[in-house]
C-alpha cells in the first residue's frame, strides 16, 4: 500500500506524487539531463585536426597515402576522421556486423 500524506492546503489525505505534481516539482523522468560535458584537451585538438583536414580538402591540397589528391568528399572524411582519432578525439567507429 502506498504511503499517505496530508495535503497542506486542502488537509485532505493524499499520495506523495500527487502532492509533488501540485506544487510544480518534476518527477525524475521529467527532469532534463543538466550534465555539461567540458571537452579535454585532446578532444579539442582532434576536433581542430578534422577541420584542418577538411580545410585541405576544400582547397585542394588533401592527398592519400599513397599521394594522389583527394577528390572524393566521403574520402576527405574519413582520411579526417581517422587523422582525429590519432590525436586523441573520441569519434566512436561505424558499426557493423564484424565489429
Amino acid at each position: 500500500m502506498a504511503r499517505m500524506f496530508i495535503h497542506p492546503v486542502t488537509g485532505e489525505m493524499t499520495r506523495y506524487p500527487e502532492l509533488r505534481r501540485e506544487q510544480g516539482v518534476a518527477s525524475p523522468r521529467q527532469r532534463k539531463d543538466t550534465r555539461v560535458h567540458n571537452p579535454t584537451p585532446k578532444e579539442l585538438k582532434g576536433k581542430a585536426k578534422i577541420g584542418m583536414v577538411m580545410k585541405e580538402f576544400k582547397k585542394g591540397t588533401l592527398r592519400s597515402g599513397s599521394g594522389k589528391k583527394v577528390i572524393n568528399p566521403a574520402q576527405a572524411k574519413a582520411i579526417a576522421l581517422a587523422e582525429g582519432r590519432k590525436v586523441g578525439a573520441k569519434i566512436p567507429y561505424k558499426g557493423g556486423k564484424n565489429r
